[in-house]
């Protein structure tokens, strides 16, 4: 299992890069103010013609869920994307509740 860390300063939207599996990836994640969530965009980085190739768009971030399971293509991570609070509870994360949320990547086949 892989903890993936996420800024804790209040931004409405930011990218990193992580390696899953052996991939670089772009993890864009974007706050709407009207619903008050948080959405992840997730793109390999250096696809054939060395542009991102988009693997989702738009996940609503929720506690719990696979936030990979539609994810689709040869360069989508065969893992699982989790989102956990460290409160325990299983509200979705506002603007400024990043520092209570963790993004953990669980290899194909591993669990919890």
């Amino acid at each position: 299992m892989i903890a993936i860390a996420l800024p804790t300063e209040n931004a409405e939207s930011f990218t990193q890069r992580t390696q899953l599996d052996g991939i670089d990836y772009n993890l864009r994640f974007s706050h709407n103010s009207r619903s008050d969530s948080w959405t992840l965009d997730l793109s390999a980085i250096g696809g054939k013609d060395q542009a991102d190739v988009p693997i989702v768009t738009g996940v609503k971030l929720f506690i719990g869920n696979d936030l990979l399971r539609y994810a689709s293509g040869e360069l989508a991570p065969p893992g699982v994307l989790l989102l956990l609070a460290s409160d325990g509870s299983r509200k979705a994360p506002g603007l400024d509740d990043l520092g209570r949320v963790a993004l953990y990547y669980l290899a194909a086949g591993e669990t919890i």
